[in-house]
């Protein structure tokens, strides 16, 4: 960003992880580490001067006249009219930018743009395995036996665990959490135990995720090997950049 033109005000995000914190959601530092890049004792909670730094840049920003700011995002994340970088997976197609600065800094991370998008969204594919887990004979038939169970018990409309847990949390979500339980919660969480006992569902869908996601990794074996060694680098590199080179 320096080359051209503007200021960049670097800027880690820091959420708790055991006793570290990830950086750019990537490496974790311990915590003497990422006080070096602003960040205090307290985990997963940005310094003042981190905070200072964010609000100058927000500044910094707002004095830019209009073209300049418009000059700034361009440079900072690139322009998909000049070209990008596609990765087509059974969730749909993923791209990035060819320029900006932005994919500037995940070419130096991951090697190249490629290997980002794999790493990044494959992984998320096993997420689809959920929809071929509900799909299974086995889970249709413990779901069938939950929603009658749940007819029986007065809840006709909450035909899946999923459902009971949602209209459980729009019902009673609001209450401050040390308030004791109501008889309509009480009543609610005890129909939906008695109707996952008795339907099994819990078991048959774990039963049917694993198989499922078993499938896929078998498929997607080389990949995933693949990934592990790309994200390794990218760690690697992370902290070289944010700390400097391991001798």
């Amino acid at each position: 960003m320096r080359r051209q033109g503007y200021r960049y005000l670097v800027r880690t995000t820091g959420r708790r992880s055991g006793d570290g914190y990830w950086i750019a959601a990537l490496d974790r530092l311990t915590v003497t580490e990422a006080s070096r890049h602003g960040y205090g004792a307290a985990l997963g909670r940005p310094s003042e001067g981190s905070r200072l730094r964010a609000r100058r840049q927000e500044r910094y920003l707002s004095r830019l006249p209009p073209p300049a700011r418009r000059g700034y995002f361009a440079a900072l994340q690139g322009d998909r009219h000049v070209g990008e970088i596609s990765l087509d997976i059974a969730q749909g197609a993923f791209s990035v930018p060819i320029a900006g600065c932005v994919s500037h800094a995940k070419r130096r991370l991951f090697g190249n743009l490629r290997n980002y998008l794999l790493a990044t969204y494959l992984p998320q594919e096993i997420l689809l395995r959920q929809d071929a887990a509900w799909r299974d004979t086995h889970v249709r038939r413990s779901l069938s036996v939950y929603a009658r169970c749940m007819v029986e018990m007065g809840y006709p409309r909450l035909s899946r665990p999923d459902l009971a847990r949602a209209a459980a949390a729009r019902m009673f979500g609001a209450r401050p959490e040390d308030a004791p339980p109501t008889e309509r919660e009480r009543a609610l969480a005890l129909a939906d135990a008695r109707c996952q006992e008795v339907s099994d569902i819990v078991s048959a869908f774990a039963r049917a995720l694993a198989q499922a996601s078993s499938s896929w990794l078998r498929i997607h074996e080389e990949d995933v090997a693949r990934i592990l060694l790309i994200r390794r680098r990218a760690v690697a590199r992370a902290r070289e950049i944010l700390l400097g080179p391991v001798w």
